[in-house]
């Protein structure tokens, strides 16, 4: 989903909200796992005056991630997309040993190269829906906007606002 999300030039938050209607300079998601719990999130770098348009489109993105199926092609070139990031990354022996540990930290076991491929594989439209059911709870999203103050000097009682 993150991938399909805002995962690179070809997502669906890059494609609308930066190229589409241009209101972002940047706009990307990404996550983070812990142990037992973890984050899921989305950046954009928005002018001022267009970030509450922003804020309507991003969360309208995330509204038909909840509600409607991704089309069977969009989740295949999803799939492929994240199948050769995946594969690249393997030639980063950082990366490489990342991975690694990650699997033994937080899984307890190793997967090989073609038993995650296959498991991204498998993922299905239906599968895609039910997770951002499960993340994007309206009532459950947060955001932080930070801006400069009037001086061009952060202010952080007045940049900080957390709706």
């Amino acid at each position: 989903m993150n991938t399909l999300l805002g995962g690179g030039m070809s997502s669906r938050l890059f494609q609308n909200i930066r190229e589409r209607h241009g209101l972002a300079y940047s706009i990307f998601s990404f996550h983070d796992f812990m142990y037992d719990t973890g984050v899921f999130g989305i950046y954009m770098g928005v002018d001022s005056a267009r970030e509450q348009q922003a804020q309507i489109l991003l969360r309208e993105e995330l509204r038909k991630m909840r509600d409607e199926l991704v089309s069977p092609q969009e989740l295949e070139r999803t799939k492929s997309q994240l199948k050769g990031s995946l594969m690249l990354g393997l030639e980063s022996t950082s990366s490489r040993m990342s991975r690694l540990a990650n699997m033994e930290m937080y899984l307890g076991q190793y997967f090989t190269l073609d038993e995650v491929l296959e498991g991204i594989g498998r993922v299905t439209q239906e599968d895609m829906r039910q997770l951002a059911r499960e993340l994007f709870i309206e009532d459950r999203l947060t955001s932080t906007v930070i801006r400069p103050s009037a001086k061009g000097e952060v202010d952080e009682s007045a940049s900080l606002e957390t709706q």
